[in-house]
């Protein structure tokens, strides 16, 4: 089936008795030809279509796969047709450009009478990815050319790429060297790239990669990839692999579309200014973004950014319905506890606001009976808390120097994320999900706050999970890489050398390599001094053949 489009256009005048003639310019096509047209004067209008076929008299056509992949074979049908021509002898030739060959019959040749048809087997071989062209060249018994066809083919992979990774905790003095076949599973020219981290159970370099894939310009899409650039500020070599033009580029970027669609009232628009799609979570978010972005010294003007925070204050932090109960869904005990973190962050702490919603906490249940915990004092009526809102609580509590109470709440943050969750989830499994968002983003808070101890005890209950990082919302990943790049400070004691060449001190993770395909043999890092690290080998191109992707450890 050919696709429909515009074929061509024409404009005149009829002639008196109300007729024109059109000359087509026809491309080269066999088929049905829709024809439409207008006609109008002063006082009138009319239109009217039709059909007509165009085909050549005498024609040839072959049948070809969609695409063929290196080493296929087809066999494909070379057929000659007579519609309306001369009965007569008839003979077609075939050639071959690009990385297909014709390993069957070249020539072919047949009598045909008016309304008759004869199709002959050839078949095809691939080589190497590329487009091949098919070209038929049509003869009558005079050796006269009567027409030229020419078909364009893909050679191509015939399974999508993937990526491979194998984690391993190296402790000091090991040595850690690339197996030889670790790409013997992959087509030629797959990447191999190696990373190490101080936080085991993050891959810092897989998050990455799986946040750039999805980046399609909603506002919360460009917040979350540039916040999790911005957890890399100083690795430009490790963002100069990983995005194209570069990180800062790609940050500055996502700033100013964010400002462009800021409106006067601090609000940001999800696509557009004033779209109205953007709900209050998702505006904190953006808000945090922009703060984050500004503390690590990108240029945010500061009026727009008073603006955001002052939106913050206003509709969320000092908004007056402070019931759980309350039937204005935009302001809830978790999207207050949100915005109060990321005032505190700004350095805009609100204590009064954050000791009452503190204050507002309460557990229902005992000794014995699971204990949950609410926001307000009806059980009928209250909210149940979420970790991550708690996490949100506490970190604010933290900065605002209410440190007790900040302990506290970060220990009912840490009772809320039971009981653990220890399977695969079941398709589209939303509180599964939910559980790894709330997990991931209060191991970042915690990080944030100094709380390491949690911080690491919450990303060893995730590694138990294994999940595939292209799987995980954009937010636990952002927060898995807040978490590390929290976690991943300097240590004088850290030091790891590859192939002999002792890496500068203090080290800095995450650090990562990309060996040459000559470089990838023998490719050998020692752990010279340090606490025991982790790191990640990752192998991205086409495996050879359909692999199941739960075999061989691929995730």
């Amino acid at each position: 089936m050919y696709p429909r489009g515009l074929a061509f256009f024409w404009r005149g005048h009829a002639d008196a008795s109300g007729h024109a003639v059109v000359t087509l310019d026809v491309p080269d096509f066999e088929g049905t030809l829709d024809l439409m047209a207008t006609a109008w004067r002063d006082d009138a209008v009319g239109t009217g279509s039709a059909e007509t076929i165009v085909r050549d008299p005498v024609f040839t056509e072959i049948t070809l796969p969609r695409f063929l992949a290196p080493g296929d074979t087809a066999t494909s049908l070379v057929s000659l047709v007579n519609t309306d021509g001369a009965t007569g002898h008839y003979t077609v030739s075939l050639k071959a450009d690009g990385p297909v060959t014709l390993t069957g019959a070249h020539d072919f040749a047949a009598d045909l009478t008016k309304g008759t048809r004869k199709s002959f087997p050839t078949t095809l071989s691939a080589q190497a990815p590329g487009i091949a062209h098919i070209t038929a060249t049509l003869h009558d018994a005079s050796g006269h050319t009567l027409l030229t066809r020419a078909w364009d083919i893909q050679v191509r992979a015939g399974h999508l790429p993937m990526t491979r990774s194998l984690t391993h905790q190296q402790a000091p003095g090991e040595s850690y060297t690339l197996p030889p076949n670790l790409l013997a599973d992959f087509e030629p020219g797959a990447t191999l790239t190696l990373s190490y981290t101080g936080v085991n159970g993050v891959d810092t370099i897989g998050l990455l990669q799986s946040l750039q894939d999805i980046s399609w310009g909603s506002s919360e899409n460009l917040a979350s990839t540039a916040r999790a650039l911005l957890s890399f500020k100083g690795h430009e070599h490790l963002g100069a692999e990983l995005v194209e033009g570069g990180v800062d580029p790609f940050i500055r970027n996502a700033i100013t579309t964010l400002l462009n669609r800021e409106d006067a009232g601090g609000r940001i628009g999800d696509w557009r200014l004033n779209d109205g799609g953007t709900l209050p979570s998702t505006q904190i978010y953006l808000v945090d973004f922009l703060s984050r972005a500004k503390t690590a010294g990108y240029a945010v003007p500061q009026p727009a950014l008073n603006r955001a925070l002052d939106w913050l204050a206003t509709e969320q932090a000092n908004a007056s319905n402070t019931d759980s109960d309350t039937t204005d869904t935009t302001i809830t005990p978790d999207t207050r506890a949100y915005a109060l973190y990321v005032l505190a962050q700004a350095g805009r702490p609100n204590a009064p606001a954050l000791r009452a919603l503190y204050d507002n906490i309460n557990i229902f249940g005992g000794s014995d009976q699971k204990r949950t915990l609410f926001w307000g004092s009806d059980a009928a009526n209250a909210t149940k808390a979420s970790a991550l809102a708690l996490g949100h609580l506490a970190g604010g509590l933290m900065l605002a120097n209410q440190r007790n109470a900040g302990h506290d709440v970060f220990a009912f943050a840490r009772e809320a994320l039971v009981p653990p969750r220890i399977r695969q989830p079941y398709p589209f499994d939303a509180a599964y999900w939910i559980y790894v968002r709330d997990l991931t983003g209060l191991a970042a808070v915690a990080a944030e706050s100094g709380d390491t101890a949690l911080a690491q005890h919450l990303v060893d209950r995730f590694a138990t999970l294994a999940p595939n990082p292209a799987d995980l919302l954009e937010q636990s990943k952002v927060n898995l890489l807040e978490t590390a790049s929290a976690l991943n400070h300097e240590n004088a004691g850290r030091a790891i050398a590859i192939n002999g060449k002792r890496l500068p001190e203090p080290l800095n993770l995450p650090v990562a390599f990309t060996p040459t395909p000559a470089e990838q043999q023998g490719y050998t890092s020692p752990m010279l001094a340090a606490p025991r690290s982790g790191f990640q080998s990752r192998q991205t191109a086409r495996p050879r053949k359909p692999q199941n992707p739960y075999q061989k450890g691929l995730r």
